[in-house]
């Protein structure tokens, strides 16, 4: 299943240099390991995509209520991501 998220400029740039491996979300799309995330970079002040997308495979899921996660959250873990950007 691919899983289509937006994420916010400074946490897009994290995960797009490598730097940030996981994602905090609410698990209301019951994420899987080895579903694909597909995460496009958003600017909510503007509420507009900017057309860069990473995509992922998630490798590990934490789900919540437990060390500290909210009941109903997750901690998603993905690797082998690739940028693109949406051709115009």
């Amino acid at each position: 299943m691919v899983h289509e998220l937006k994420c916010w400029p400074d946490h897009f740039q994290a995960i797009a240099s490598k730097a940030k491996t996981a994602e905090v979300r609410m698990n209301d799309r019951n994420f899987q390991v080895y579903d694909t995330l597909e995460l496009w970079e958003y600017l909510p002040t503007i509420k507009e995509y900017t057309g860069r997308r990473y995509t992922a495979t998630i490798t590990h899921i934490l789900h919540g209520g437990q060390f500290g996660i909210q009941p109903g959250f997750c901690v998603i873990s993905f690797q082998n991501g690739k940028l693109t950007r949406k051709s115009s």
